[in-house]
């Protein structure tokens, strides 16, 4: 009996010490390797403060402003004073519908209704009033686009009461925007869009790419002429969208 007793023993511990063992061991993880990010993502923010200092320095000796002043306002509306070197002062509301900026191309666009105009006078103000909106119609349809100076900026009325500004790729508005330090080897390009204000400040999503994008031109026959049509560089977001809408646009050429 002793015998049998001891062989269940020893087989109980050997049992036990097999369970510890399994339990103590701990599975081996391997870490998959971390690919680098496509681009930078940060939220940007201009306090008006800083713009309208910014605007002091700019106009100190203009001939028409005295002073602008920006105030932003939350759902994008943005209130605009201005006094001229008469005295006279303008206020202006608005709304920021769209902004875009890139190393290729900048834009933003405004949402004005001239009844939101004040000049401070009574006829002036039942002008614009009665005659404003019909006006920039008008003009949007005999004048698009209105050169802005002598090196290539365009301003376009569209409907609605949209004002649609085309500038140049290095435009001077953007020193009103606090650009982030890029990191070392990155060269792709700046993008900044999706304004949004609230009180006294304008976010903008700011990306960086860490990869260049590279540009290409294509040549098209149509008929018995070439027509030149140039890619607008396009980011990672936007070219396969572009790509189908030019195929489109060549196929219905060539059938014509």
């Amino acid at each position: 009996m002793t015998k049998i007793f001891t062989k269940l023993r020893a087989l109980v511990d050997e049992t036990l010490s097999d369970h510890d063992t399994a339990v103590d061991k701990m599975p081996t993880m391997e870490k998959a390797p971390l690919e680098q990010d496509l681009f930078d993502h940060r939220l940007l923010y201009i306090e008006e403060d800083t713009v309208n200092r910014m605007l002091r320095s700019a106009l100190r000796n203009h001939w028409f402003f005295y002073a602008v002043t920006f105030e932003f306002e939350p759902n994008n509306q943005i209130f605009l004073s201005i006094i001229t070197k008469w005295g006279n002062v303008i206020n202006v509301e608005f709304t920021l519908e769209d902004l875009w900026f890139d190393d290729y191309s900048s834009s933003f666009a405004i949402r004005l209704d001239t009844n939101n105009i004040d000049t401070g006078g009574f006829i002036l103000n039942s002008i614009l009033h009665l005659l404003g909106n019909w006006c920039l119609s008008l003009f949007g349809i005999f004048f698009n686009p209105i050169a802005l100076g002598e090196k290539g900026s365009t301003m376009r009325f569209e409907k609605k009461g949209i004002i649609q500004f085309d500038l140049l790729p290095n435009t001077q508005v953007k020193k009103f925007i606090p650009l982030p330090e890029r990191h070392i080897g990155s060269n792709g390009p700046v993008l900044l869009g999706n304004p949004r204000t609230s009180q006294s400040v304008l976010q903008l999503d700011y990306y960086a790419f860490h990869d260049p994008v590279h540009t290409f031109q294509m040549y098209q026959p149509v008929l018995a002429g070439f027509v030149l049509l140039t890619l607008r560089p396009f980011s990672c977001c936007q070219s396969a969208c572009g790509l189908h809408l030019l195929s489109c646009i060549t196929t219905c050429l060539q059938k014509l």
